[in-house]
């Protein structure tokens, strides 16, 4: 948080003057930044098979089965908030040893100035082992569905509130590239833009777009949808703020500050559409909007692991 309020007052003091004929210096975004959220991977097993390059064992030979989480976003995970799933096999061949679902049980940081890396967890399913092996070897695919709540947040700092149109002073009510900034996450905001909604009223256009591998939902018992995404979001009304808006995106309706709504992202990306209430008399000048987006996002991972039917098929050089 303190690295985004230094960023913020950075912006004011870049500011050199508005479309008067001066210069305005390029914006730094408050955030780290990037397009990714969790990345996780299996932890090896065992060695490599001469049969397959993969990572392989024993018929009968007890294994474990783990996973790495990393946090490489802006959103810390609370306890909980991470589920992970075996998929890909038969959960009954390995022995009832191996769980089939496991979540953090703990915190996982988000990437700060203090954890530039962000946040790592070890998740553990428990043992395996498979015995009556078909022919001298098996491929097991073990797949591990990752199922996590994750934040972005929008900024964009120069938003230009601009009451008599005419008034070539300060800021320009019509942007057509309109600075706009996104917390580390798999959805992201990929440009904005403004322009006057009326007499004394903007609007203000943000797309988002899913940027990661994996899909969104708007929470966790929502059925993943493989025709689109799903998110909600949500205006951040600030003290002092002199307007109101109501924003609405394809698969909701207009919504008042504080209100959450949904936005449905088709072919990865949709746009979110702000108007603002009526300016005060005489208003010029320019203010930073906030948006927060929030969902549930679920992407896979998978390792082979070739179970040997006996020790000669082991390459262990």
């Amino acid at each position: 948080m303190k690295r985004i309020l230094i960023a913020l007052m950075a912006f004011a003091l870049v500011f050199v003057s508005g479309c008067g004929g001066g210069e305005v210096s390029t914006l730094s975004s408050p955030y780290y930044g990037g397009s990714q959220g969790i990345i996780a991977s299996f932890e090896p097993v065992g060695g490599t098979s001469q049969a397959s390059t993969t990572n392989a064992v024993f018929e009968g030979e007890i294994f474990p089965v783990d996973i790495q989480v990393l946090n490489k976003g802006e959103y810390t995970l609370e306890a909980g908030e991470l589920i992970a799933s075996i998929k890909g096999i038969n959960l009954a061949e390995f022995g009832s040893a191996l769980n089939g679902e496991v979540s953090n049980p703990m915190i996982i940081e988000r990437v700060s100035e203090f954890l530039p890396e962000g946040g790592t967890e070890f998740l553990n399913f428990g043992e395996a082992a498979m015995t009556n092996v078909p022919g001298t070897f098996y491929e097991a695919n073990f797949f591990a569905e990752i199922d996590y709540h994750y934040q972005t947040h929008i900024a964009l700092p120069q938003v230009c509130f601009k009451e008599d149109l005419r008034d070539e002073r300060i800021c320009d009510a019509t942007q057509p590239a309109l600075p706009v900034f996104s917390s580390g996450a798999p959805i992201i905001a990929t440009k904005a833009s403004q322009k006057p909604a009326g007499q004394g009223r903007v609007m203000v256009e943000v797309e988002i777009a899913n940027v990661g591998t994996g899909k969104a939902r708007v929470d966790s018992v929502t059925d993943v949808d493989p025709r689109y995404d799903e998110v909600t979001f949500q205006l951040v009304q600030k003290a002092g703020d002199q307007v109101t808006w109501e924003c609405t995106s394809r698969g909701s309706g207009a919504i008042a500050p504080g209100q959450p709504a949904t936005a449905r992202l088709s072919q990865g990306a949709v746009y979110i559409r702000c108007r603002s209430s009526p300016l005060p008399d005489k208003a010029l000048y320019t203010s930073q909007m906030d948006l927060i987006l929030d969902y549930w996002y679920q992407d896979i991972i998978g390792q082979t692991i070739t179970v040997n039917s006996d020790v000669d098929s082991f390459d262990n050089s």
